[in-house]
């Protein structure tokens, strides 16, 4: 990783310069100059080239709509002062996020307008397990995060944002990468920002942050009540390339801290040692319907094994309170908006009828395309929920938990929580 050293050094980088090394059309003519010198740092961007640029060109093209959102969301900050903000990157093994909220959290409200979020779905962890966890620096997925990281700096630092304003954290993808130190490099030497990687403890204590923060936050469809005495949350938070368990107690001076990951139990990793070895074996209907069948028995006993050396000690003495994130879960509310869904209560039977229904569409999908996978677009992303809602049922069941609350704020929240408002229980 580059130092910053005494001497002044400019870093020059723009979209078009990542796109000319892996051959991507350029986002956006903006370009942000990093100046060090000594313990300064500054950003400097062509702020009139820029807002002229993500006003004027037809954004409404892009799938995910994102600058004009953001622009918006400026405009509404201003109500409220405009607030110096932060923005946090969560580089993830299946999609790229990002988080924009004030610096200064005035009241505990957690009033949606104060936050913006965007993501885009770039499988980094894909393309890393197929090239033999060595990730290229010529790889798409990686030039599709930088380019990501890169807009959505440049329109930021057009607002103001200074390099402190920006975190850029990096989780289990990046802890598996046997060339980690060069992409981190090259991560730092084309978008001008630092990067930092969590370990699998502090990816844990992330969530955890998240939902100590807001699980007293109402959501506008749902009904709460917890325990006047002390009582247990754990939160289960399956993503792309692990599974993590993380706990604490409320209500006591020791909150009991417990985390724990399972590398094996993210869906990626579910998809490598389930879906892809059959692919190649799945020639015809019938064959793959039996397949289809034996697939959640065999993926259930594979948990369990894995769950087998996890103590569950702490899980006694208070009560628990179950909460849960990640796309296989979350998908099984009919809410799509992060502050809406936060605190619905789901129950077991909620969770088997999600499953059958998933079932019945992947059978569907497949019948349409007599078989071949192929020719079946979508069914592998309906096999990772099914995999995923089979991790969260025998978790649920070892905790003796029949009913789930969703977590609508996610590990980036966590890190706003922890890192910016400097309040993480990790901390304590």
């Amino acid at each position: 990783m580059q130092e910053i050293g005494a001497e002044v050094t400019t870093f020059t980088t723009s979209p078009g310069a990542v796109a000319e090394r892996c051959d991507l059309p350029p986002r956006g003519p903006a370009s942000t100059v990093i100046q060090q010198s000594g313990s300064e740092r500054s950003l400097v961007a062509t702020t009139e080239e820029t807002l002229r640029s993500m006003r004027e060109k037809n954004w409404e093209d892009e799938p995910t709509n994102r600058y004009p959102r953001l622009l918006r969301y400026f405009d509404r900050e201003r109500g409220f002062g405009l607030h110096h903000h932060v923005a946090i990157f969560d580089l993830g093994t299946r999609a790229v996020r990002v988080l924009v909220a004030p610096r200064v959290l005035e009241s505990e409200d957690w009033n949606r307008e104060r936050f913006y979020n965007a993501a885009s779905m770039l499988e980094l962890g894909t393309e890393l397990v197929r090239n033999g966890f060595q990730l290229s620096l010529s790889s798409l997925s990686l030039a599709r995060t930088i380019e990501f990281v890169i807009g959505f700096r440049d329109v930021l630092v057009a607002h103001g944002f200074r390099p402190e304003d920006f975190y850029l954290v990096g989780t289990a993808v990046f802890r598996w990468m046997r060339n980690r130190e060069e992409v981190l490099r090259y991560l730092f030497e084309t978008t001008a920002l630092t990067p930092s990687i969590l370990d699998d403890r502090s990816e844990a204590l992330a969530g955890l942050d998240g939902l100590l923060a807001t699980y007293r936050v109402p959501a506008s469809k749902a009904t709460m009540s917890f325990p006047t005495e002390a009582f247990r949350l754990v939160l289960i938070d399956q993503g792309g390339g692990s599974t993590e368990v993380s706990s604490a107690v409320v209500g006591r001076e020791d909150p009991g801290l417990i985390t724990h990951s399972f590398d094996l139990l993210g869906s990626m990793s579910l998809r490598e040692r389930f879906l892809s070895p059959a692919l190649g074996t799945l020639t015809s209907r019938s064959v793959l319907q039996r397949w289809l069948a034996g697939l959640e028995p065999e993926v259930e006993a594979h948990i369990e094994s894995e769950l087998e050396p996890f103590a569950l000690s702490w899980t006694k003495g208070a009560p628990l309170i179950g909460y849960a994130v990640g796309t296989a879960i979350v998908r099984c509310s009919p809410l799509r908006n992060n502050h809406d869904l936060h605190n619905q209560l789901l129950d077991l039977s909620q969770l088997e009828g999600s499953r059958v229904e998933l079932r019945e569409r992947i059978h569907s999908i497949l019948d349409r395309g007599r078989g071949d996978f192929a020719a079946c677009p979508g069914v592998e992303y309906l096999l990772d929920r099914l995999l995923g809602l089979a991790v969260y049922r025998t978790l649920l069941r070892r905790f003796g938990l029949t009913t789930v609350r969703l977590c609508g704020y996610g590990l980036r929240y966590g890190v706003y929580w922890g890192r910016v408002l400097g309040r993480s229980i990790g901390q304590g």
